[in-house]
């Protein structure tokens, strides 16, 4: 759901803005990296959850940024038309989701035990 979420979200946001693109990057790489997660996943690959936990870390740092660069930006007008303060209410959401996303994945079994020893790679 988040990988999709982050190839599409932020370029409809700042389409047009094409002068914003580290910041469209971000996402698509963040994105990108939880969809090979899931690919490995369900190919039952347990280095997956490597993919996993680096998507969900990516997002962390990428979401801390943006939230709260956005919050000291508040009075700005967000690109995309929306409410600021909406924008950086749902950026929280999703923070906190990148959050535990990345404990999640840090959790799994094969998180635990190291997924460095994966020899169906």
């Amino acid at each position: 759901m988040f990988g999709p979420f982050f190839l599409i979200v932020d370029v409809w946001r700042r389409f047009g803005q094409w002068q914003d693109w580290p910041f469209i990057v971000d996402d698509v790489i963040c994105g990108v990296l939880l969809l090979v997660a899931l690919i490995r996943l369900r190919g039952r690959r347990s280095n997956g959850f490597l993919f996993l936990a680096g998507g969900w870390g990516y997002g962390v740092g990428m979401m801390w940024q943006s939230f709260f660069g956005q919050l000291r930006e508040i009075a700005v007008p967000d690109p995309s038309g929306l409410s600021s303060r909406f924008v950086v209410g749902f950026k929280l959401v999703l923070l906190l989701a990148c959050v535990f996303g990345l404990v999640g994945a840090l959790r799994s079994p094969v998180g635990r035990r190291g997924a460095l020893d994966d020899r169906g790679a």
